[in-house]
């Protein structure tokens, strides 16, 4: 089993441009793509664009496509709670992780939200 993988990064800017940078990825024989709202849609709008992009390659008999998704303008907590089980990755750049906190208590927060979403991810430790 190869553990390299190779991952492109996409600042959507709209749906369009978001599958054709899919597309690209695809015939680049990338593993797969992160979506990332950077400035120009929400990561609402990011999370429908992903889940739009998902249906459009299924409905051409594409082969699935590993789509993970960056939603820069949301919390953790809020993406848990908005994204499809079926999103592959979540990336997120901000555990909230502060010095004041040692005990890490928003770390924990978020990682509860995990646990509570319908989100799939991998993970090595079960919910509690």
């Amino acid at each position: 089993m190869n553990q390299n993988v190779f991952l492109v990064v996409a600042r959507v800017t709209d749906y369009f441009q978001a599958l054709h940078n899919v597309d690209v990825a695809a015939r680049a024989s990338a593993d797969g793509a992160f979506l990332i709202s950077h400035g120009k849609v929400c990561g609402t709008d990011l999370i429908e664009i992903l889940q739009a992009i998902k249906e459009e390659r299924k409905s051409h008999g594409l082969a699935p496509f590993w789509l993970g998704i960056n939603c820069l303008d949301m919390r953790g907590t809020e993406v848990f709670k908005k994204v499809s089980p079926d999103t592959e990755g979540i990336w997120l750049d901000d555990l909230s992780i502060r010095r004041h906190d040692p005990a890490l208590r928003r770390v924990s927060i978020i990682r509860h939200a995990r646990f509570r979403s319908q989100w799939r991810g991998r993970s090595r430790k079960s919910a509690s």
